[in-house]
């Protein structure tokens, strides 16, 4: 394949289209941009596969496959390029590369003596490049965009592999490259899936000519090349795969009834569908924000003449027009073509998803086809197969264009001027929403959604986000923060608004927060806790709510008098979240930065320790509201099991939470044949719960006086707790379910809605004479207290007919519910840690004694096991380090935890530390981010490093030496059936040390009789990030030594 150097000149000129979308000194991140000011940071946290920084800490195997696009920006960063150049240049690169691979595929399949081949294969580039699907790549799907390169090189190497125009020696030095430039599809399971059913279609394609028995050879050679081509291509991605891979069979993700719960699969359809009709994705206008307003408007704005402008509508039938007339065209290409057509069909099809024609075939895939649930948003998906199909069969259209005018006009240059207008009208000029980047919006122009909101996808960034980001990351210890205020979205005043928050990508420590977003990710098991705490906060339900936040390892309160809290309606301002914070014992204001305030947490738990306190409850984590209120959680630091048989070695000192629910059960009935009325309420010393299903509308609540015994009358306004949005006087309901409760003389702590085992879905709000949750304006979280005597409505946004449905009440807190068991105190290890890593930490107990349990706050995971280390006998004597002692200095910005000179004397007298390092001179150097860089402001040298404080029996010492490769990659995991869920969603194992330690490799017998132990806490799944880059790096060797040894001996 020859090579054509100003088509590639050409290529890059349109590659600076990028350079467009920018304004003078901003940075374009919003949405799912996110692009990072860090890139180091993100592609060191990327090499790992559980992330800490997100909901207690969770598996993002996924994530791996990121690293080839965050790799350059990690280098270009610790070159010095500022992050908008960085950013600017990553761009530009993408844009050429994709332009590449549709160069390369056109290449390929455009015969070398076809009549004005150069232009075929021009204007397939340019519509590749420039189409309705480029703008929701660029800003909803960004990391796609490498899978817009993928797609046509894979499938340019594979017809060239069956056509004989490539060797296989050639095609499997290629993959590997290829390969890895593309491993970002990891990220899109569903992308993944259509690009292999692409190669397979091709295939089968090619070898419908050799489904004969006198070419049954040629049909086995075709399917070695296929299956060499895509085996080769898997071996070489095995670096993201194997990870990916085992998190998806582990999850249980292959089994299409759990992936469509989960990630809300039928919901999202209905959102996604709603623009798709074949009109809108024959022209690719199929993506819903073109289409979708918030807050009464338009989510783009700037695609409004799309709409509206009647040339623009005529134009946009231009590419399908151009695309479909290559049928018409007779060439030498007409088997290819109609390969292309076949796919953009496939595209158009599945693209459409539920819409007619045929919608119901896409729900039948869905529920049925193993893993099809994946495909839970079609035309963003399929369409990449329509974008191919559409570029090679207008290219090819274009081409017979140019050999018309140049036959009218009989003047090559005239031709090519006419030619190339129609190109740049057709094509380019009419993308000029692409061209200039106005899928990338901004707060400055217009009236819409962005505008209105104070949004922009172009930021400048506060300095304050950064100062925090400086106070906040130089401390040493291992802390968790939680974010406030409580919401489903994040959303700033000073523009950003992304998938995730921005102290994602500014703060190192671990983030909790209400995960944003429908199906943005699995539920997490930290996520009621969290609740639990907003819930009794927000309601000032107790003063004791801290206490929670301690279960959780939270040590800060970072409230953001920035965001935009009343988004969605919400009233949890920042004078709200003051007030209510104020009230709440051992939580303190000690700083702020800017419009960021920041609350701490007296006496937080350490990541690892060993509890004084076991709690036992048979119910769920909303139990704990009770013990807030019955102060039993101030008996220092506390463990939760749900299981009465994990706690059956803590025979002192344990609690136990002898709560028993009320099950409410009641069928629903026909609301328009049996009326509810609130006359009928017989006995009110008792809760009673009757429910009713509506069709139709139906008021639920109002203030003008409505008649009605089946909803809450206010007479005005004013005595109302809820508002309503434009004057409206009533709240009504549509084809719902209606639960109606009279609570009684004593409070209604509703703690869930059951059909079945399964939680109601939909449950659109609950209002009560003097208050409401949910109803799109606060967030509802279990359990809700409803005071006494007072009427209340629950809408289930479902016709549920006459079903059984269960409404669960949590007692009221009284010393029949919690009860101390016995009050003698355990003695407790000294435990001392380390963080080695993300995944890895290697943990010393001293004077361990009886049985124990060991708390480990990282969410639960089976994969994160615990093994015994050899102990050497000369570890735990200091008589040679003691001399470092004169060089101990407390870390800046660590003076409230870092131990001082006498504490640490009392450690290595106690044989409490193990170590105090290799005592060399070490260089922390200390970084500010400015000018959209990081500079260094000052430099600290330092002998011994970080040594915290006894915290809850717990000392960091962050100078214990790591251990080697053989012990930790070799060592047996211990415990396996001694590992159980803690305080809800964290690790623990029960620690036997009279079992440990019948091997003396294993511990060290002290004089006293304790015993000194060594383990190492490992999360065992980033071994298979380590087996797939061997294999990956083996496939590259043999495939890149194959290329070689061969081409010499050719």
């Amino acid at each position: 394949m020859k090579i054509n150097f100003y088509l590639l000149a050409l290529i890059f000129v349109l590659s600076l289209t990028p350079l467009l979308w920018f304004k003078p000194n901003t940075l374009i991140s919003s949405v799912d941009v996110n692009q990072t000011f860090f890139p180091n940071e993100r592609f060191i946290d990327r090499t790992y596969l559980w992330y800490p920084k997100v909901a207690g800490g969770s598996d993002r195997a996924n994530d791996i496959a990121s690293l080839p696009f965050i790799l350059p920006q990690a280098v270009l960063s610790s070159i010095g390029f500022d992050v908008i150049s960085i950013e600017k240049i990553t761009f530009v690169f993408w844009f050429f590369l994709t332009g590449l691979a549709m160069y390369f595929l056109a290449s390929v399949v455009i015969a070398e003596n076809t009549p004005h081949r150069e232009k075929i294969i021009f204007a397939s580039v340019a519509a590749y490049l420039f189409n309705f699907y480029l703008p929701f790549i660029w800003a909803r799907l960004q990391l796609a965009i490498t899978t817009l390169a993928l797609f046509p090189f894979l499938l340019g190497l594979l017809i060239g592999l069956l056509q004989k125009k490539f060797s296989l020696r050639t095609v499997l030095f290629l993959l590997p490259f290829i390969a890895f430039i593309g491993a970002p599809i990891g990220i899109q399971p569903p992308l993944m899936m259509i690009m292999f059913a692409m190669l397979l279609f091709y295939f089968i394609f090619h070898n419908l000519y050799f489904f004969r028995p006198k070419k049954i050879g040629k049909l086995f050679n075709s399917l070695y090349l296929f299956l060499f081509f895509i085996f080769t291509y898997l071996l070489s991605s095995l670096f993201w795969l194997i990870p990916l891979g085992h998190f998806i069979f582990q999850s249980d993700y292959i089994t299409s009834s759990v992936g469509i719960k989960v990630y809300a699969v039928n919901d999202l359809l209905i959102w996604v569908n709603s623009f798709t009709a074949l009109k809108n994705t024959l022209r690719l206008f199929g993506d819903v924000s073109y289409f979708d307003v918030w807050g009464g408007q338009r989510y783009l704005e700037q695609f409004i003449p799309y709409e509206t402008n009647s040339l623009l509508v005529l134009l946009s039938f231009s590419l399908p027009i151009l695309a479909f007339s290559a049928l018409l065209i007779k060439n030498q290409n007409k088997k290819i073509i109609s390969f292309f057509l076949f796919i953009t069909l496939l595209g158009l099809f599945f693209g459409k998803g539920t819409n007619p024609p045929l919608g119901d075939t896409y729900s039948w895939l869905i529920d049925n086809l193993p893993l099809f649930w994946i495909q839970r948003a079609p035309w963003q998906k399929f369409t990449i197969l329509t974008v191919i199909g559409y570029s090679i069969l207008a290219g090819t259209a274009f081409g017979t264009i140019y050999g018309f005018l140049l036959a009218k006009l009989k003047n090559r240059l005239l031709a090519l001027c006419a030619w190339t207008t129609l190109l740049f009208l057709l094509i380019i000029g009419y993308n000029y929403f692409f061209l200039f980047g106005k899928m990338f919006p901004t707060s400055e122009i217009g009236t819409g959604f962005n505008h209105k909101y104070n949004l922009s996808f172009h930021l400048n960034s506060p300095d304050y986000i950064f100062k925090a980001r400086d106070w906040i990351n130089n401390k040493k210890d291992y802390f968790k923060i939680m974010l406030l205020p409580d919401d489903k979205t994040n959303v700033y005043d000073w523009g950003y608004s992304g998938t995730v928050d921005i102290t994602d990508i500014v703060i190192n420590k671990p983030i909790i927060q209400h995960l944003y977003g429908e199906g943005y990710s699995p539920p997490q098991p930290i996520q009621p806790l969290y609740s639990s705490f907003i819930n009794s906060t927000y309601n000032q339900y107790s003063s004791n709510s801290a206490e929670l936040l301690r279960l959780m390892g939270v040590k800060y309160l970072l409230q953001r008098n920035d965001f935009n809290f009343d988004f969605y309606g919400d009233s949890d301002s920042p004078e709200f979240i003051k007030t209510n914070l104020g009230s709440q014992n051992g939580i303190s204001l000690i700083t702020n930065f800017g419009k960021w305030d920041l609350y701490q947490v007296s006496r937080n738990y350490p990541v690892l320790y060993v509890p004084d306190t076991v709690i036992y409850t048979n119910q769920e984590i909303v139990s704990l509201s009770l013990l807030i209120n019955s102060n039993l959680l101030n008996l220092d630091q506390n463990i939760m099991f749900k299981k009465q048989d994990d706690y059956a070695f803590a025979d002192h000192n344990s609690v136990v939470l002898n709560e028993t629910q009320s099950l409410h059960n009641v069928k629903s009935s026909d609301g328009q044949k049996y009326p509810f009325s609130w006359n009928k309420a017989q006995d009110q010393q008792k809760p009673e719960v009757e429910a009713r299903f509506y069709r139709g509308d139906k008021h639920v609540i109002s203030y003008s006086n409505l008649p009605g015994e089946d909803m809450l009358v206010f007479p005005a306004s004013e005595p109302a707790p809820y508002k309503f949005y434009s004057g409206e006087t009533a709240w009504s309901a549509f084809n719902s379910t209606l639960i109606y409760i009279s609570t009684g003389d004593e409070p209604f702590f509703l703690s869930g809605i059951y059909l079945g085992d399964e939680p109601v879905p939909n449950i659109v709000g609950i209002w009560w004479e003097s208050g409401f949750a949910g109803a799109s304006t606060r967030t509802l979280n279990f359990p809700v207290k409803i005071p006494p005597n007072q009427k209340a409505i629950i809408q289930i946004g479902k016709l549920l007919k006459n079903k059984n449905i269960t409404v669960v009440s949590l007692p009221n807190s009284s010393p029949d519910s919690v009860k101390i068991i016995d009050n003698k105190i355990i003695a407790n290890p000294i435990v001392e840690f380390k963080q080695l890593s993300p995944v890895k930490y290697l943990v010393n107990l001293h004077q361990a004694r009886k049985t124990f349990p060991l708390v480990f706050l990282e969410q639960f995971n089976k994969d994160w096991q615990i093994s015994p280390l050899k102990i050497e006998k000369d570890s735990l004597n200091f008589e040679n380090s003691r001399n470092l002692l004169s060089k101990y200095k407390i870390l800046a910005d660590n003076e409230d935890t870092h131990a001082d000179l006498s504490e640490l004397t009392g450690f290595l007298n106690s044989g409490y530390v193990s170590s105090l390092g290799d005592g060399k001179l070490k260089i922390k150097n200390h970084k500010t981010f400015s000018n959209w860089r990081e500079k260094i402001t000052f430099s600290e040298n330092y002998y011994i490093d970080y040594i915290s404080k006894l915290t809850r029996s717990s000392i960091q010492n962050d100078n214990l030496l790591s251990v080697n490769l053989e012990e930790t990659f070799f060592s047996d995991p211990l415990l396996e059936n001694k590992h159980f869920v803690a305080n809800s969603y964290a690790n623990g194992w029960i620690i036997e040390p009279d079992v440990i330690c019948q091997s003396t490799d294993n511990c060290s017998v002290n004089t006293d009789g304790s015993y000194d132990l060594k383990f190492l806490i490992e999360y065992k799944s980033q071994r298979y990030f380590y087996y797939g880059v061997v294999g990956s790096l083996i496939t590259l060797l043999f495939t890149t030594a194959l290329y070689f040894i061969r081409k010499k001996k050719v």
